[in-house]
């Protein structure tokens, strides 16, 4: 059972107990409605009270099962909790049913059985679990029927022997079912993960494409129209890539893309976007930003852009022009601001390489 399966089945078992708990202290209740009247009430109360002691606390670590809990001690803290629950039970089923009468014990074996059968469907997903439980309520029983010895308790155990095994059957075929449906829902949710990363995010460099850099500057621009603040817009082009790609081929390219990828990642805020939208072509969205917060956040990817990167042994050295748009200062639409940060992207690269231009402003 790998880790997500094993979540998945605690946190299933962990909104169980909450069901599965009320209704077994209800038949509790109900059954010493019929015990009480053959036993004394120490012995009932005693049992009664251990019971709901140890149900408050398996309803208390459910709630823990379902945060932040290391699952291999959650998961031999919920099959302690069944077998501590199976043995409270199975002294019923031993200790007071020798000590009533043959209606009595009627009631007793049904009530037993019906844990046990609920216990097959509810803890199917877990074969110890289910063991831990179902063997302590039922054996028991079992057991004190053939001590009884008369021909009708005979014919009980026999019968519960057979129900024992065939609900063992039947929880070992529900929880395989079970898994398999989990680890199929694992699958497709890796898949709808690897689907969403190919349509929103670059494949090289891991950074958001194109698609999901103008999904995210159209809430930048909404939010930020609500606000009444203010955001950039930079539009970076790398110098000297084509003779990166000329001199050392491709695959030299791309690796120099991943490491300034990693770069320009680690200049910006979390709350800002970069991404690239071409083959040396990126985008960086800078929220809650004035001009001078700009400036100097592309002077940073200036450097990260210039820094050098080893090829082949050999240390290789690039540049990037920047163009820098202010929302509203610049334009007031997305399509007007992305022509704006391009046209002074331009204009830096026509300015010489390493160099940055924000309006009528040209920064090196």
């Amino acid at each position: 059972m790998d880790l997500y399966v094993r979540k998945a089945v605690i946190g299933v078992f962990a909104k169980n107990i909450m069901i599965t708990g009320l209704i077994s202290l209800t038949l509790s209740f109900i059954l010493s409605i019929q015990l009480i009247k053959q036993l004394s009430d120490i012995s009932l109360y005693l049992w009664l009270g251990l019971l709901v002691f140890v149900y408050v606390i398996r309803f208390t670590l459910s709630k823990r099962m379902l945060k932040d809990f290391n699952q291999h001690v959650a998961m031999i803290s919920f099959r302690v909790g069944c077998l501590l629950s199976g043995l409270i039970w199975g002294w019923c089923g031993f200790f007071f049913f020798l000590d009533v009468d043959t209606v009595t014990r009627i009631y007793i074996s049904f009530t037993l059985g019906g844990l046990a059968a609920g216990a097959s469907s509810s803890l199917s997903a877990d074969k110890y679990s289910f063991l831990l439980f179902t063997l302590p309520v039922l054996v028991p029983n079992i057991v004190a029927n053939f001590i009884i010895g008369s021909e009708e308790s005979i014919g009980m155990a026999l019968m519960l022997v057979l129900f024992l095994g065939f609900i063992t059957f039947s929880s070992k075929t529900m929880g395989a079912t079970l898994i398999e449906n989990l680890s199929l829902k694992q699958k497709a949710e890796k898949s709808e993960k690897e689907v969403r990363r190919l349509a929103y995010y670059d494949q090289l460099t891991g950074l958001p494409n194109r698609f999901l850099f103008e999904d995210r500057l159209n809430q930048v621009l909404k939010k930020h129209k609500r606000d009444k603040n203010k955001f950039s817009l930079l539009f970076l082009d790398l110098d000297g890539f084509k003779c990166v790609n000329d001199n050392y081929g491709h695959r030299a390219g791309d690796q120099l893309l991943k490491e300034l990828s990693w770069k320009f990642q680690g200049t910006i805020r979390n709350e800002d976007t970069i991404a690239r939208i071409g083959g040396d072509e990126f985008v960086a969205i800078l929220q809650n930003i004035t001009s001078d917060g700009a400036i100097e956040v592309s002077r940073k990817l200036l450097k990260a852009a210039c820094s050098p990167v080893c090829i082949s042994n050999d240390q290789v050295q690039v540049s990037a022009s920047i163009g820098v748009a202010i929302y509203p200062d610049h334009a007031l639409t997305v399509d007007d601001l992305s022509i704006k940060a391009d046209k002074f992207m331009y204009l830096a690269k026509e300015k010489g390489k390493g160099t940055m231009v924000m309006g009528d402003m040209i920064y090196v």
